[in-house]
């Protein structure tokens, strides 16, 4: 029996505006059929950690089960690099290459934003080639380009006609200090870890202190596991029998230097932050 992809769409923290778009998406074709589908590439925009690549990836499984594309199992991840060659004429060439591999299926360009950064315009000739296969081939597989948000809209605005192939632009919004115990609880689950009741709450306020101090690059749930990772490793060190995580392994964690770093921002003259003791 196939998995059941909407209920892992649903396991995933947040994202509930990502949630309702591809729902109403699948609701629409499967109401008026193939023949109405729409142009289906997407842009999704955000941080690092959203889930951007997790999300993609389901796309592809609920889409194929659902009858929406006609391969299963087709989800072709690459970047710049994987589409970009050393000479000109080349690119092309290997662009083409890549995007008849995701026919079927899905196309996944992670930070595409970069393919704009090429001073030979390599890029632009990757863009180009990316544009006329979208079209020609809008309803043999899905495009889905993502990154950071000022980034991404730049690109699109330097493009128009890439601008117009796409349909969906879905945000991934910053995980709030809830979704980050979430994700936080659900890593302690998979690894037989139960965190103290004082290790929750202080655990939640170093979570809430990250937040309000984040900069423009904040890795979400990539973070999360950082520290999760860390504080692991002092209740391992601390010899205890149990798999317990207490409120003093975590403030050890955040007494690490490089860990301060993310409890403060600097202004001009001040840092902001807090003090655990």
């Amino acid at each position: 029996m196939d998995k059941n992809w909407w209920d892992e769409l649903e396991k995933l923290t947040g994202l509930r505006e990502v949630k309702t778009k591809i729902k109403e998406i699948v609701t629409f074709i499967k109401k008026r059929g193939t023949k109405e589908m729409p142009t289906l590439h997407m842009v999704f925009r955000g941080n690092p950690g959203a889930g951007k690549t997790t999300v993609a990836r389901l796309i592809g499984k609920i889409f194929a089960a659902e009858g929406i594309l006609p391969k299963k199992n087709v989800f072709v991840e690459t970047d710049r690099e994987g589409l970009i060659a050393s000479y000109v004429g080349h690119t092309a060439i290997k662009t083409k290459e890549v995007i008849q591999r995701a026919m079927g299926g899905i196309l996944f360009i992670d930070e595409a934003y970069a393919l704009h950064q090429d001073g030979r315009d390599f890029g632009g000739e990757a863009i180009a080639t990316l544009v006329k296969k979208m079209e020609d081939r809008r309803k043999d597989f899905i495009c889905i380009m993502a990154g950071y948000s000022a980034e991404m809209d730049e690109m699109l605005n330097m493009n128009p006609g890439l601008r117009n192939r796409v349909q969906f632009y879905i945000d991934f919004p910053d995980y709030d200090a809830n979704e980050f115990c979430e994700i936080f609880d659900t890593l302690s689950k998979e690894k037989e870890y139960e965190l103290s009741g004082d290790g929750e709450e202080v655990l939640r306020q170093y979570f809430q202190e990250i937040i309000t101090n984040k900069d423009k690059n904040f890795s979400n749930g990539r973070l999360v596991r950082k520290i999760f990772e860390r504080i692991q490793i002092k209740q391992v060190m601390s010899d205890r029998e149990d798999n317990i995580i207490l409120k003093e392994h975590i403030d050890e964690v955040f007494r690490e230097s490089d860990m301060k770093n993310f409890l403060t921002r600097k202004t001009s003259n001040k840092t902001i932050g807090f003090r655990h003791n």
